[in-house]
């Protein structure tokens, strides 16, 4: 199972690290909401989320430090598995940090790599958008409340906005799906997929999230959805509407413990239910949050 680079309202992001590119964008955007510039602030905070996937993919600061040692080849290789995976197509062909590759017949032949890799659709377009404010307003949320308290004025108004982001996004997300159907990664990207998941699984209506299960269950047997997705799925519904959930996806924070595992169904039967959706060991799943 790939690791999604979303921001979920993790327990341990204030105990991540930001680079200088990250932090100026905050900062912006705090002068910003002091300021009450609501126009510029929207328009910067959707930056953030780039920022962050750019440093938690590995391939990313490595592509850096290859590029820092004159070793282009290496630089490129690492670049290529970002691509491969299916991140920053629309960011990296113009990203400063590599100008020094520009003018290499490498580099051109990485361009055409993404420009085939790149879905055509303008659903991609809009679903990336969609993408960028609700994980940048949620990025900004957790840096802003771990630098001044949740009840600090700017963390309020953040919070507001991530509110109106969520309402706003919902219905975009799910009117796309209710007219073109679950769309594969082939047709909308890696990261447009994911959107079209993240949205229902956070959905605050189980009742709709019922609805949207069962398009999801018949989207991963066709190959256009993960089959994972529709185990992570059925298990919020389980835990929403107070029940065991069965595949063990679904844990419980308390601050400053490492998340535990809701109550399961068939607990010594996990890992091979868990197994049938392409999904790890319960017990390394867990471990997963203490590298966060």
């Amino acid at each position: 199972m790939n690791k999604i680079l979303q921001i979920t309202l993790p327990l341990f992001f204030s105990t991540m690290t930001f680079g200088q590119d990250f932090n100026s964008l905050t900062k912006e955007c705090y002068s910003l909401i002091e300021q009450n510039n609501t126009t510029a602030f929207r328009q910067t905070y959707p930056k953030l989320y780039t920022e962050y996937v750019k440093e938690q993919l590995p391939a990313y600061p490595e592509a850096i430090a290859f590029l820092k040692k004159n070793d282009n080849k290496k630089a490129i290789s690492s670049i290529e598995k970002i691509v491969d995976e299916g991140y920053l197509l629309d960011e990296l062909p113009t990203d400063v940090k590599f100008k020094k590759l520009h003018q290499t017949k490498e580099w051109i032949a990485l361009l055409k790599k993404i420009k085939d890799k790149t879905p055509k659709s303008k659903l991609r377009f809009e679903l990336k958008n969609i993408q960028d404010v609700d994980q940048g307003i949620r990025a900004l949320y957790l840096d802003c409340g771990s630098k001044f308290g949740k009840q600090n004025d700017k963390c309020l108004f953040v919070r507001k906005e991530m509110e109106r982001v969520e309402s706003v996004n919902v219905d975009k997300v799910l009117g796309i799906i209710d007219k073109h159907g679950w769309l594969g990664k082939d047709e909308i990207g890696e990261e447009g997929n994911t959107t079209l998941f993240l949205t229902v699984q956070h959905y605050k209506n189980a009742e709709v999230q019922k609805k949207y299960l069962s398009i999801l269950e018949d989207a991963s047997k066709k190959g256009k959805a993960e089959p994972w997705q529709y185990a992570f799925l059925t298990d919020r519904i389980l835990m929403n509407e107070g029940k065991p959930q069965i595949y063990g996806t679904q844990t419980i924070s308390q601050k400053g413990m490492p998340p535990k595992v809701y109550e399961l169904k068939d607990s010594a039967n996990v890992d091979q239910l868990r197994a049938k959706y392409g999904m790890e060991p319960l017990a390394d799943y867990l471990k997963s949050f203490e590298s966060e």
